[in-house]
């Protein structure tokens, strides 16, 4: 997959949107953003941050209760 180029204000939502999901998920994370936002013609914080918040939804997952 080809990079992106991102400003310093849209990668930090990108990386912090990510930091609360499982290890395990946040490459494929990533990699959707990144194929989300290549794919879009325009990019702006507006679209990145729409493309984050969606995929972060899909990958959430709410910890296990403590009994």
């Amino acid at each position: 997959m080809p990079p992106i180029r991102l400003t310093d204000a849209e990668l930090a939502v990108v990386f912090n949107a990510a930091r609360p999901l499982c290890v395990a998920d946040r490459n494929n994370f990533l990699q959707q953003v990144v194929a989300e936002l290549s794919a879009m013609p325009m990019r702006g914080d507006g679209a990145v941050h729409r493309a984050v918040a969606g995929l972060q939804a899909r990958f959430w997952h709410p910890p296990l209760a403590a009994d």
